[in-house]
């Protein structure tokens, strides 16, 4: 794979274990509408599609979800992120993608806001070149306008690409794109199509050997 030139990731369940970032915030809800608690499995197939889907799964079809939907995401923007963690080897692989001078992309349906205090929080802002956000104008995956602008802006080719994902989501918008598709399999897999990825993993100590 000497030549990928540029890796665009996804963010949560792909560099970020947020899930229980996610399910806490979640429960404090529920607890508020006198909901019992939930638990991670209850949502994993919803972990990627965020927004109003993952609202209503959580809290129930009978509330406002767009009300709700901000008040989870004012949530969000003040909660501690205590406990959220990396996965594992994810800063060795970018340390080693920027010592070969290899560019580093972000790609998530998350709101801008959420996405730049979860980079922060961790620590990653400096890896990445290129962030293309949910910031209310650009169209969500897996439509696939933001990676093509990725590769546009970097000047860099789909053949010259790989985007990192967990989800079926991800697979989706890379194959819309025309780019291959890592399948990060530690992540929120929600029913990715197996054989139509170039590569899945688990461990990313095993991507250091091919990038």
């Amino acid at each position: 794979m000497c030549c990928v030139k540029l890796v665009i990731f996804d963010l949560d369940g792909t560099i970020v274990d947020s899930g229980q970032t996610v399910l806490r915030i979640l429960n404090n809800l529920r607890s508020e509408l006198n909901l019992p608690n939930i638990n991670i499995e209850y949502l994993v197939d919803f972990l990627s599609l965020g927004g109003e889907k993952l609202i209503k799964k959580a809290l129930g079809h009978n509330i406002n979800s767009l009300e709700y939907l901000y008040i989870f995401r004012n949530y969000y923007l003040n909660d501690s992120l205590i406990g959220e963690k990396l996965y594992p080897g994810v800063v060795s692989l970018m340390e080693n993608l920027q010592e070969k001078k290899i560019k580093i992309g972000l790609l998530t349906n998350k709101p801008t806001n959420l996405v730049y205090k979860t980079i922060f929080y961790h620590n990653i802002f400096k890896f990445f070149d290129i962030i293309k956000t949910d910031d209310g104008v650009l169209p969500k995956k897996p439509n696939p306008q933001g990676l093509l602008e990725i590769i546009k802006e970097t000047k860099i080719s789909n053949k010259n690409t790989i985007f990192i994902g967990d989800s079926l989501l991800d697979q989706e918008v890379a194959l819309a794109a025309n780019i291959k598709f890592y399948f990060h399999s530690a992540g929120y897999d929600d029913g990715v199509i197996l054989n139509q990825n170039e590569i899945s993993f688990r461990q990313y100590d095993q991507l250091k050997r091919i990038l």
